[in-house]
């Protein structure tokens, strides 16, 4: 169950960094890589770049869970979860 916890963190912050960039009347690259549309986020506001850790930490939530050999714990499930929260760029879309 971490796993699925930790994977729709990774979605959760996947779909906030989409959104930042729709707003902005950018088509997002079909891509998962947070840190990637992070940077595409930066390029119109730059206080964003302080979310790389987060993003940075959520990332290998995104593919690698998914197959063998990579498995999150319970603790890494709650961690996932507070950090897409402090994620949210709902403040940005205005």
């Amino acid at each position: 169950m971490p796993d699925v916890v930790c994977y729709h963190a990774h979605q959760c912050a996947e779909k906030y960094l989409k959104v930042y960039l729709l707003a902005r009347g950018m088509t997002p690259p079909r891509i998962h890589d947070l840190e990637d549309l992070l940077n595409l986020c930066v390029l119109h506001d730059a206080a964003l770049a302080a979310h790389l850790p987060l993003v940075q930490g959520l990332n290998p939530f995104g593919v690698r869970i998914r197959y063998p050999g990579m498995s999150a714990t319970v603790a890494e499930a709650k961690d996932a979860v507070k950090t897409v929260r402090r994620c949210k760029l709902s403040r940005c879309l205005r």
